[in-house]
């Protein structure tokens, strides 16, 4: 899979996580709700800029997760 056949799954996931309507969403990437409909449709890719900041985002989210699940099990 591709960056841009994996974007809207990444960004539904990522923002179902964390409870984050679409607007909310929206508003942490200065994007329109719009947009983020059709990056979870795909019906549309996010752009470089947005892609860079998505990627940090959820890697951070992912690190945090996977801290956290380390901490449990210790």
């Amino acid at each position: 899979m591709t960056d841009n056949e994996n974007w809207p799954l990444l960004i539904s996931r990522y923002r179902k996580l964390h409870a984050l309507t679409q607007a909310a969403f929206a508003e942490r990437f200065h994007v329109s709700q719009q947009t983020i409909s059709r990056w979870e449709n795909g019906q549309q890719s996010p752009h470089l800029l947005a892609q860079q900041a998505l990627r940090s985002a959820i890697a951070a989210a992912s690190n945090a997760t996977t801290e956290c699940w380390r901490q449990r099990i210790e």
